[in-house]
């Protein structure tokens, strides 16, 4: 458990890297990530994993089927899943150690490396400022915490980019850093430009960038993800609060 100070040391989060979790003050705190993802690309990972599942399938075509094989079939999603957030998780930690002037270690795998590759290409067409990486925030106001990826400025105007090492930029990422973007400017009163997104390939080495369009409707539209979220958790307890009061005889 790691514990974060933040607000001139008025608030402390206790962070659990392991189950990923915030607690303040012993209650468990929603991320910007799993708010956002309400509007998650849900169909587009089924499709993804129904497609792993045939793949595997062709793969052992002569084999008889078995419970054992469909089994193994249907974790190749999850085992697909852990590698692709491997690969993040070493691609966030390279690029935050070269943005804090530290030595990052060599790439595991290819896909690592062309991603921090990726992350080198852009660096160096945007001759950015890097102000903060990795930086924790939490909303006072909304009662939501997160980790942004990266706080820069161009000619002195703040911006926030999320890095993603997926294979598109899909529309609720824009949700997730507008969750950041209120965070930031609520804490630290500083007016955030504008939000992007930026890509790094694994595959090609190249990067891609993609700026929120409009981030007073991505923000409107994350609290409203958060509303939905708290209701429904409200509706939850109140449900489980019937089924402990109820009398069996």
């Amino acid at each position: 458990m790691i514990d974060k100070h933040l607000y001139n040391g008025d608030i402390t989060i206790s962070f659990d890297e392991r189950s990923h979790t915030y607690i303040i003050d012993g209650n468990r705190i929603p991320s910007v990530s799993t708010i956002s993802s309400i509007g998650s690309k849900g169909d587009i990972l089924t499709l993804w994993a129904l497609k792993l599942v045939r793949e595997y399938l062709n793969k052992n075509k002569d084999e008889l089927i078995t419970d054992k094989l469909i089994k193994e079939a249907l974790s190749e999603y999850k085992r697909a899943q852990l590698s692709a957030l491997s690969v993040g998780t070493e691609t966030h930690k390279w690029c935050e150690d070269v943005i804090l002037r530290r030595i990052p270690k060599t790439p595991s795998c290819e896909e690592v490396d062309n991603a921090t590759k990726a992350f080198l290409k852009w660096n160096k067409s945007y001759r950015s400022q890097f102000e903060y990486s990795e930086l924790m925030l939490y909303s006072r106001k909304y009662n939501y915490v997160g980790i942004v990826d990266v706080v820069f400025t161009v000619d002195g105007f703040y911006y926030i980019g999320d890095f993603k090492t997926s294979k598109a930029i899909y529309p609720e990422y824009f949700i997730q850093i507008a969750g950041y973007v209120i965070a930031f400017e609520e804490e630290y009163g500083i007016k955030i430009e504008g939000a992007c997104v930026i890509r790094l390939d694994k595959k090609t080495g190249e990067y891609e960038v993609k700026y929120s369009k409009d981030l007073k409707r991505d923000k409107e539209c994350f609290l409203s993800c958060l509303n939905i979220k708290n209701t429904l958790k409200d509706i939850k307890d109140e449900q489980a609060v019937e089924i402990s009061t109820t009398i069996v005889y």
